[in-house]
């Protein structure tokens, strides 16, 4: 009796595991990803999508026309603070698109926005996507103060792996993210070892990773409307 005891108990705590391990499945936030938070997920990684790809294109068609101003900054001081205002510029839009999106989400949705974000978007609550932003942004200001023109385009590398590390922004598997990280770290570490400072090659990596995400998101919304109709 005491044996068959044992074995009931031990079937009985798999059983137990099975509920929390389901659970957790159901908490994740791309659990939660359906109808209108779906939809503003996806509005946001479209928009960055676009936006970074666009940078992508202007450094490939202007022959790293970015990549030129950065390196030459040392010799002007005042293209170097035209070159930060930019920066800062594009970061401040980013976020405002970001909000402004979310905002139109929660107000179809009748939450209130700090709510909403907490219960759909946690790498935003609190403004720690915003703190974290600031955070880079002061980095790669130091950067091209100092003049470290080759550190800047390993460090934007860093930055990327960085999000898909923690699960920030990106809703890609865990595996597929890590992976990607790994990868990301690999190239700015040769990047910074042969001494290249093209940010060519962290705006495409950006891009693809971020059109990965939003492509995921994109045929979690085809099949959600395949099941509606």
């Amino acid at each position: 009796m005491d044996k068959d005891d044992d074995i009931q108990q031990a079937i009985n705590s798999i059983a137990l595991i099975r509920q929390v391990i389901r659970q957790a499945d159901a908490d994740t936030p791309d659990a939660k990803l359906s109808g209108i938070t779906l939809d503003a997920n996806l509005l946001v990684q479209l928009g960055i999508f676009f936006i970074v790809l666009a940078l992508s294109l202007l450094e490939l068609f202007t022959a790293g026309s970015m990549t030129e101003t950065i390196s030459s900054g040392s010799k002007n001081p005042e293209l170097i603070l035209v070159g930060i205002g930019l920066m800062g510029f594009i970061v401040a839009g980013l976020v405002l698109v970001l909000y402004f999106v979310i905002w139109r989400a929660a107000r179809h949705n009748g939450e209130e926005l700090g709510s909403y974000i907490r219960r759909n978007f946690r790498y935003m609550y609190q403004l720690s996507l915003v703190s974290d932003l600031l955070m880079k942004f002061i980095c790669l200001a130091l950067l091209i103060l100092a003049g470290k023109a080759l550190w800047i385009a390993p460090v934007l590398l860093a930055f990327t792996a960085d999000y898909l590390f923690q699960a920030r922004l990106f809703t890609l598997p865990s595996k597929a993210a890590v992976s990607l990280g790994v990868l990301c770290l690999g190239l700015g570490t040769y990047q910074f070892f042969v001494g290249s400072s093209a940010l060519l090659v962290p705006l495409l990596t950006f891009s693809i990773v971020a059109g990965l995400s939003a492509g995921r998101l994109v045929l979690r919304y085809r099949s959600q409307m395949l099941a509606a109709h």
